[in-house]
């Protein structure tokens, strides 16, 4: 039996590896927001922040494989890159497993929506809609005081593929209709607010 000091040490520790592993969960959580935003707004410097330099990726099951972040930052901005590429990626229903001071794995629910008005490619047919889910699993070490990606790939549950409609919205250069949503996390009309609420 402990001694009663030596006991309350022992549940001091134990609440502070409980909140340390809570603060590392919600820190992986900001990653893979980060992660998605950079995609779907075309922002490569705030996804590459997000993975390891020796990152791996084994996206569709393997089908897009990859070592090394620039040979995975290299595939992502050819796949989404072009004007004419509109995309969602959104994650959901985090489970987030703290292996160690250092590492940690994640799965996540993936749900994306792509519509593609540039020509053909090995991953989209131009004119073209995707629709898919799939499960997102991932690996994280922390460097340097901050979490990055070491390893990511999900399996598809199912992705649909259809014709872009004739007639569909469009924008003045023929392609998807986008929004005007600024890559970085600080957009005008913030300012704005501050001053009319300050």
């Amino acid at each position: 039996m402990l001694h009663p000091t030596l006991r309350g040490n022992h549940v001091e520790i134990s609440r502070m590896d409980a909140v340390q592993r809570l603060l590392d969960i919600e820190a992986i959580k900001q990653l893979k927001a980060r992660y998605m935003r950079g995609v779907d707004t075309k922002d490569w410097k705030a996804l590459a922040s997000t993975f390891a330099p020796d990152a791996r990726s084994v996206y569709s099951g393997g089908k897009y494989s990859f070592e090394g972040r620039d040979a995975i930052m290299e595939f992502l901005t050819g796949a989404l890159g072009a004007a004419a590429v509109a995309s969602m990626h959104h994650a959901h229903t985090p489970e987030i497993e703290i292996i160690g001071e250092t590492t940690a794995r994640g799965t996540w629910y993936r749900e994306d929506f792509v519509i593609s008005e540039a020509a053909e490619t090995e991953h989209m047919p131009a004119g073209s809609i995707l629709h898919g889910t799939a499960i997102y699993s991932d690996e994280y070490r922390k460097i340097d005081g901050e979490w990055k990606i070491s390893l990511t790939g999900y399996e598809r549950i199912f992705e649909y593929r259809q014709p872009r409609p004739p007639g569909a919205p469009q924008g003045s250069g023929g392609g998807p209709r986008y929004g005007t949503a600024p890559p970085g996390l600080d957009p005008p009309w913030r300012e704005a607010t501050r001053k009319t609420t300050g």
